[in-house]
């Protein structure tokens, strides 16, 4: 029998905690939103979107009031979201910690650019 140290379960409850998931909260598995309740949404692993072979989800709650906190996201619909309440409450999957990267194609379609400081370089 494996014992299960104090240690191995501090960053599983940590990280929990910091994407906002109850430790109380119910798993049921999912592949469609449809397949979850009234006020859930069908939550995929990290990264994942959803896409790919014998990939589950599990419904998770819509969250009623998300703080002010900024701690940017990238959810599965390649937007940016202030932090990871905001984007379980429009029901999206995580698909990366931090701002979204913009696409290759994105950036090279445009000559324009980025940031001020780049505009104000190019003055030079």
């Amino acid at each position: 029998m494996r014992k299960i140290t104090l240690f191995r379960v501090l960053p599983a409850v940590a990280l929990a905690a910091f994407l906002g998931i109850p430790a109380h909260a119910q798993t049921t598995a999912c592949t469609k939103d449809k397949e979850c309740g009234e006020r859930e949404f069908c939550q995929f692993p990290t990264a994942t979107c959803g896409k790919g072979e014998d990939v589950t989800g599990a419904c998770a709650p819509l969250p009623k009031d998300c703080a002010q906190d900024f701690m940017p996201v990238c959810g599965c619909n390649n937007k940016t979201y202030a932090n990871d309440c905001e984007r379980q409450a429009d029901g999206v999957s995580l698909k990366s910690i931090g701002e979204c990267r913009a696409s290759k194609s994105a950036d090279s379609a445009s000559s324009a650019p980025s940031s001020a400081a780049a505009f104000l370089a190019s003055l030079r």
